[in-house]
């Protein structure tokens, strides 16, 4: 942008934005003064020494850390909660592609051109357009580091993400509306556009930082969130669900699956019907050497097949053990256990298939 010493390269898959640091030598690149540059305490003077620059086109905020990935990464913290963002670090494998998974989202951090283990994730409603423009070391040997963001240019990129977004939606929802009846890839489209809407609400968000006025004229051409939320369980009430699960006596399990599919919004039945997710559970009790207490192992598979297909569409499955003073109690342990599986790991592995159904 203005020859600057560091900068984020973004990967966009899917309205998705990530940040990685580029593999040049942090320590070439950082200024070592005993002067403080005018910018740690006041961002803003640097544009003084960029004549070319204006301030009102420019975001500027300042981070510092005892190592220099810190402070770059508390610099761009810093920039973001300005749009009321969140960013943070994790550490990757050097691999071409690494997929790492916040609260359902798929993030992607393209670390080939890295020449370290570490890279920079910045979450879905996260920034784009930012640059490190300045590093330097103080005496005391604490890191510090500038980031900019050009408004321009991520407005710019905001909308381009913004209007493709709207044109899956579209494509998505225009799909579903034609039918009189539907099926689960009708939910799953359903669910997918329900994602790009939420994504295109963080960015309008940011982008009203920017100018609101454009913010709001861009809105009104958004499909609706509590639209979409409409007709996703309008899709998902006509479909129903059969559950049955073997093995289990009382209906425990059957009371947690059950609530798994209607927690969705399917209509949960025992006969037969298009879709049924069949499974089953074990539990073993099994009495420590020191008979101190008990464990209640349990194991538990299942798979949502299409019937009419004869095709299985996704499987699962959950096992553990829990410990207490008697079987009854350790029994109850494990049906938690099992209700936190299914509402965490088999949550996040059914979206991830309505997603890949989605894009078929």
């Amino acid at each position: 942008m203005f020859g600057l010493k560091k900068c984020f390269a973004v990967v966009l898959l899917i309205s998705t934005a990530s940040f990685c640091f580029s593999a040049s030598s942090h320590k070439e690149q950082t200024v070592v003064s005993k002067s403080v540059p005018e910018w740690v305490d006041s961002p803003y003077t640097w544009l003084q020494k960029h004549s070319e620059l204006k301030n009102t086109d420019y975001f500027l905020a300042v981070g510092s850390g005892s190592t220099l990935d810190a402070a770059q990464v508390n610099a761009v913290s810093q920039l973001a909660s300005i749009f009321g963002q969140n960013v943070e670090s994790t550490t990757v494998s050097t691999r071409k592609m690494e997929q790492i998974v916040e609260n359902d989202i798929s993030l992607w951090a393209d670390s080939s051109s890295l020449g370290q283990e570490t890279s920079r994730t910045v979450a879905m409603n996260s920034l784009v357009c930012v640059e490190i423009a300045e590093m330097y070391k103080d005496t005391s040997g604490r890191f510090h580091a500038l980031a900019v963001m050009d408004k321009q240019l991520a407005l710019k990129n905001y909308l381009s993400y913004i209007s493709k977004n709207e044109e899956h939606i579209k494509k998505l929802l225009g799909a579903v509306k034609k039918k009189s009846s539907y099926s689960i890839e009708d939910f799953a489209r359903t669910k997918v556009s329900l994602d790009y809407a939420f994504a295109n609400e963080r960015y309008l968000n940011i982008v009203s930082v920017i100018n609101f006025e454009t913010a709001e004229k861009t809105a009104k051409s958004c499909t609706k969130i509590p639209d979409i939320k409409s007709l996703k369980l309008k899709v998902a009430q006509s479909i129903p669900v059969s559950v049955k699960v073997e093995k289990d006596i009382d209906k425990d399990v059957y009371n947690i699956v059950a609530e798994f599919f209607t927690s969705q919004g399917f209509r949960v039945v025992s006969g037969n019907e298009r879709y049924a997710f069949e499974s089953n559970i074990s539990f073993e009790e099994n009495v420590t050497r020191d008979k101190s207490s008990v464990q209640c192992k349990y194991f538990f598979k299942g798979m949502l097949s299409d019937c009419n297909k004869n095709q299985v569409l996704f499987a699962t499955s959950l096992n553990g053990r829990q410990s207490s003073i008697s079987y009854e109690e350790a029994y109850k342990k494990a049906l938690k256990a099992l209700s936190s599986g299914m509402n965490g790991d088999v949550r996040t592995d059914f979206y991830s298939f309505l997603d890949s159904l989605a894009a078929d």
